[in-house]
């Protein structure tokens, strides 16, 4: 086990990432297994004795998450043949090569509908998805439906077969254009870029769809199978951060009913016997014993 840990240190020392290091353990910890099961081995497996601390950190920066307002702003400010396609991963929580290979015969607008089946590969091959799980049928949002009608109605290429986000001669666009230059001319435009926080990723759209999801009260197992997920567990360790964010929420408001009770009554005034401002602070001032520190 010693050994494992000072070879993590050493690969770390050489620059290695955490994800790197983390695959050449699980061949590690496989070939031990297979030691045992098979060979005779009568040792313990060095990588499943390894403290929590000895493992590799993620290296990975913090997840940005656009809200609306700055979703709106992205869409907005995207070359006019890109918008569609950055609503529809927004909308959906698709995929990149997902929305590539995105066909209008996958498309149900009349049920407001995609079927999710297939993907575009970086070596701009119609491949279809390997998992049962990652093949799925979900729902569009109204706001969508209507702009990949329009989309539709003014597309030069809109037979069953044709992509809905074609290139210009009709073909699949690439993933170095969308995912790189035309998402960093919108995030440019749009202003997403510096003050601390990393520019947003064409992955950050399905981590937006998947935050906006759990912050109304989204089902953990719906929206595993929305996303594609092999397995709700990868879901929850994916985003366990804001599935906590919105427990703890309701958990404080929860708690402060409990202290408060009906203490500040049980209605707001309305505008007809509603307080003017002054008083209101006087009122307040006066129960704190005019100390207004």
């Amino acid at each position: 086990m010693d050994d494992v840990a000072r070879l993590i240190e050493e690969l770390q020392r050489a620059g290695r990432k955490a994800w790197t290091i983390r695959g050449n353990l699980t061949v590690a910890g496989r070939i031990f297994d297979f030691a045992r099961r098979r060979l005779g081995w009568a040792g313990q497996n060095p990588v499943r004795l390894l403290d929590r601390s000895e493992r590799p950190r993620s290296d990975q920066r913090e997840r940005r998450v656009l809200g609306r307002e700055e979703l709106e702003r992205l869409i907005g400010a995207a070359d006019d043949r890109y918008c569609a396609l950055f609503a529809f991963a927004a909308g959906t929580g698709a995929r990149l090569g997902e929305t590539l290979g995105l066909k209008w015969r996958s498309l149900d607008l009349e049920r407001s509908t995609a079927s999710i089946t297939h993907q575009l590969d970086r070596q701009g091959r119609h491949v279809e998805l390997k998992t049962a799980r990652s093949r799925r049928t979900v729902e569009l949002p109204a706001s969508l439906v209507s702009l990949l009608r329009a989309r539709k109605l003014e597309a030069p290429y809109s037979g069953n077969d044709d992509y809905v986000f074609a290139a210009r001669q009709g073909g699949p666009l690439e993933h170095r254009n969308v995912g790189g230059r035309a998402l960093s001319r919108a995030v440019e435009r749009a202003g997403l870029e510096g003050e601390g926080q990393a520019a947003p990723t064409f992955h950050a759209l399905r981590h937006g769809f998947a935050s906006a999801w759990i912050a109304s009260g989204g089902d953990l197992v719906e929206l595993s199978a929305h996303l594609g997920h092999r397995d709700p567990s990868i879901t929850a360790s994916t985003y366990s951060h804001e599935f906590e964010k919105v427990a703890r929420t309701d958990a404080r408001r929860a708690r402060l009913d409990g202290m408060f009770g009906k203490a500040f009554g049980t209605s707001g005034p309305t505008e007809d016997n509603a307080a003017p401002l002054g008083e209101v602070v006087d009122r307040i001032s006066g129960a704190a014993g005019g100390d207004s520190r």
